[in-house]
């Protein structure tokens, strides 16, 4: 489903919890008229490089589980979706579902994935403090994100 690739090459921009609105933000806006939701965060991609931009959409932190978090070793880089979508369509990954949101205040990361361990995914920083762990199936494990509150 996901195609990465290491190369040191992301968008850069800023990310942002609005807490008011329990919501994260990218700024600045790039093309994303596909999008993978998981949960109620969006993960923007281009649909004519296929390639992730950025996340937006909705999280409440009403059951964020404070918890040191280890922040992931990964690579600046792209990751493409690797599946037929047209643009504007839109695909739910059914396993977030399941997912829990770890957040340490210490270190500002939040967690938003299973349980599944960070070392045994490949983790990419695809647009500013942005992380997607992908697994072995090529599938979304989880999302690293360091916002700026606000």
């Amino acid at each position: 489903m996901l195609l990465f690739n290491q190369n040191n090459h992301s968008h850069q921009g800023v990310l942002t919890y609005l807490e008011e609105n329990h919501e994260f933000d990218s700024n600045p806006k790039i093309n994303s008229d596909i999008t993978l939701l998981v949960g109620y965060i969006n993960i923007g991609f281009d649909s004519e490089t296929k390639k992730a931009t950025q996340i937006w959409g909705f999280h409440h932190n009403f059951n964020w589980i404070n918890k040191k978090l280890n922040q992931p070793l990964f690579s600046r880089g792209e990751i493409k979706l690797d599946i037929e979508i047209a643009p504007g369509d839109s695909k739910k990954v059914k396993e977030a579902t399941n997912w829990h949101t770890f957040y340490d205040s210490a270190n500002g990361w939040i967690k938003f994935g299973n349980d599944l361990d960070t070392s045994k995914t490949h983790n990419i920083e695809f647009f500013t403090n942005t992380v997607m762990s992908i697994d072995n199936d090529r599938r979304i494990a989880a999302l690293w994100l360091k916002p700026e509150f606000k």
